[in-house]
């Protein structure tokens, strides 16, 4: 699945890909000016759980030079309570960082 779509604040996202091997979202934005790799990481209720950005466009989820943020949510509800990060490290190891 392919979108693209302008944001606010000069991003760009032109490219939205569903990565099925990872089971997350894989766009690709301009952000003010820089081509950045973003991936998206949601739970069950749709929350964003995880974003991870990096500045090779095709930056291998096991490279160590990803930044991820965590999001955690008051449970039963999508109220977001505690956003941590960034944090450099894989994005296929992102649940292992020292959060």
């Amino acid at each position: 699945m392919e979108d693209s779509y302008l944001n606010k604040d000069q991003v760009i996202a032109y490219n939205q890909i569903f990565d099925p091997t990872t089971n997350t979202w894989v766009y690709n934005f301009i952000e003010d000016g820089l081509f950045l790799a973003t991936r998206l990481d949601y739970d069950s209720s749709r929350n964003i759980t995880y974003v991870g950005k990096n500045f090779l466009v095709d930056a291998n989820i096991n490279s160590t030079d990803w930044r991820i943020w965590k999001y955690t949510y008051e449970s039963g509800v999508s109220n977001l309570v505690l956003m941590q990060g960034p944090l450099l490290g894989a994005w296929g190891n992102k649940t292992e960082l020292n959060w």
